[in-house]
């Protein structure tokens, strides 16, 4: 998302528009745009491109699973052994700060008793670090392979504060390891997570009060945090690499060369 990696990493008058400007730039020659999400169409499309589509996401369902449930892992994400009775919040992904990881502090503040695991590297780990002092968080770094699934089904709900996520990927691969995810309405979250059935879509604007009070929900209610899990992982079978592929194949790509074959004779789209 280029316009919202510009306005967090590059806060100078006039950026939205350079980065508007850049992404019809680039994206005009091509005969067909695929996005992560519909709102990244949206956004293409308003700036006046109309061969635009929509990339389905794909997840290994057999990699993340619940399966891989482990108490040895659980006991690294909450610090130790004797913290893995608490309630583990879970974030995996690039620690960077245009996630804005740093508003899970009032989650915590509001939700006595979790703690938070931080999975994944970035620019940002070392302020984290600062503004996570003292409190009861884990940084794992980042994993891999069947560690990293370990870690997504260890948790007990995946958190993701960011508002400027178009893949998703990391939330698909939550729900399809069992978790609920607690998301803001923004992005391309708002197509991966199903409000109040796989979990919950809060708003981005309230300094993280409904976050934090639907977290607080899944925490003390077991059953709906186990039915939620139990809804995410049903539906995130859908999302299988085999089936993007079949759209992508048989679709998208036949429209692509539909687009190219109706160029002018100058090359243009008409």
């Amino acid at each position: 998302n280029l316009v919202e990696y510009g306005k967090a990493y590059l806060p100078l008058p006039g950026v939205v528009a350079f980065a508007n400007f850049l992404l019809m730039l680039y994206h005009s020659p091509a005969d067909y745009v695929l996005c992560t999400s519909p709102q990244l169409q949206a956004d293409l499309q308003a700036l006046g491109h109309k061969r635009v589509g929509v990339w389905q996401k794909g997840i290994n369902t057999e990699l993340f699973s619940p399966k891989f449930r482990d108490s040895a892992m659980r006991a690294r994400l909450a610090g130790g052994e004797e913290n893995a009775g608490s309630s583990i919040l879970i974030y995996v992904g690039r620690l960077g700060f245009e996630k804005r990881l740093d508003r899970l502090k009032s989650v915590l503040d509001r939700v006595p008793g979790t703690r938070l695991a931080l999975v994944g590297s970035g620019p940002a780990e070392k302020q984290l670090r600062e503004i996570f002092r003292d409190y009861p968080v884990v940084f794992t770094g980042a994993l891999q392979g069947e560690e990293l699934s370990r870690a997504y089904a260890s948790g007990d709900i995946f958190v993701m504060p960011s508002d400027s996520e178009t893949l998703g990927f990391v939330v698909l691969e939550a729900l399809a390891s069992g978790l609920p995810a607690v998301g803001v309405r923004a992005g391309g979250l708002v197509d991966i997570i199903v409000n109040e059935e796989t979990g919950y879509l809060v708003n981005n604007n309230d300094d993280m009060v409904e976050f934090s009070q639907r977290v607080a929900e899944l925490v003390k209610d077991n059953g709906l945090r186990q039915r939620m899990g139990s809804n995410g992982l049903a539906w995130a079978q859908g999302w299988s690499w085999e089936a993007a592929t079949s759209v992508l194949r048989n679709i998208q790509y036949r429209a692509a060369i539909a687009l190219h074959k109706a160029r002018d004779e100058k090359g243009r789209h008409v």
